[in-house]
């Protein structure tokens, strides 16, 4: 029997009002290598996406088929809207509270970037409840296997994104914040401190919203301004009521910023016993800038928004 997987998918809703949903996609998995480097061809690609409640949908095909996938940093690589075949126990998958059921399966061909892939292994997740938030049906998720070899660069404000081989191809000034990252399996994860204490965050573009540890929120009382309750629902159907909060006083590699965060429980997040994951930092943090995710050289680099 292969090695027990524990996958975790939360999806968060806000307000239970549709356009004010807010989902979270993070897949905490050991990564399934895929043959074949996603290498651009070209030093630089330059493509637009949609920008829907916090979430980045760009186009590409698998099997022929072209849809709407989502950029998730979160993600470990390729993972395709369909409900698993034949459940399995090598595999598990929870949301907040409950199991869900995922599956792996053949693909024949995925295109993206100006690159074809052929003959990769994709995971396979219902993501049904995506369809009814998003303008079109959802194909599927696009993460670190895809993006592993390159820079991303997002600009939130003009909907665009750049996969480079070479950041320095991106003719910017020098950047407000230059953040080391390391790979928590797939999942970039950068240090914060704040009142002596450093929690470690996670980069999730597939997160329309922050969350935070309840546990570490605690510890954190001074620096956090709490706001009105927001429900949450998993994949699990289950709705809970969350605290919010604004943090303040963050600081990273001498970056000063601050933010709204969720508070749960995220004690199943754990990397280590003495690295647990402590956040994840999305929409609500990124869409602030505009964001290269160097993963060669293992960097976040920010820049301010264009006056327009």
């Amino acid at each position: 029997m292969r090695e027990l997987w524990t996958i975790i998918l939360l999806t968060l809703l806000g307000n239970s009002l549709l356009l004010s949903q807010r989902s979270i996609a993070y897949l905490n998995t050991p990564i399934r290598p895929i043959s074949g480097e996603m290498v651009t061809k070209d030093d630089l690609i330059n493509l637009s996406f949609q920008l829907d409640r916090g979430m980045i949908y760009v186009k590409a095909a698998v099997e022929g088929q072209t849809g709407d996938f989502i950029l998730d940093t979160g993600a470990p690589g390729l993972v395709v809207n369909e409900i698993p075949q034949g459940a399995t126990t090598d595999y598990q998958a929870k949301s907040c509270s409950q199991e869900v059921v995922i599956g792996v399966k053949p693909v024949k061909s995925f295109s993206w970037a100006n690159r074809t892939l052929r003959n990769l292994e994709a995971i396979t997740l219902d993501l049904s409840h995506l369809d009814k938030l998003h303008n079109g049906s959802v194909v599927g998720m696009i993460g670190y296997e895809l993006l592993k070899n390159n820079t991303l660069f997002i600009d939130y404000q003009r909907s665009q994104l750049l996969l480079l081989k070479n950041r320095m191809n991106v003719a910017l000034a020098a950047p407000s914040a230059r953040i080391p990252f390391e790979l928590y399996d797939h999942l970039p994860v950068i240090e914060v401190v704040i009142g002596g204490k450093t929690l470690r965050l996670g980069i999730d573009t597939g997160a329309a919203t922050n969350l935070l540890d309840r546990n570490c929120a605690h510890h954190l009382s001074d620096f956090l301004q709490h706001g009105a309750a927001e429900e949450i629902q998993g994949l699990d159907q289950g709705v809970q009521q969350v605290a919010a909060a604004r943090l303040n006083g963050m600081k990273a590699s001498g970056f000063d910023f601050s933010g709204k965060f969720l508070l749960l429980d995220l004690s199943h997040l754990e990397m280590d016993e003495l690295h647990p994951l402590d956040g994840l930092l999305g929409y609500q943090f990124l869409s602030n800038y505009r964001v290269a995710i160097d993963y060669p050289n293992q960097e976040i680099l920010l820049w301010p928004l264009v006056e327009e």
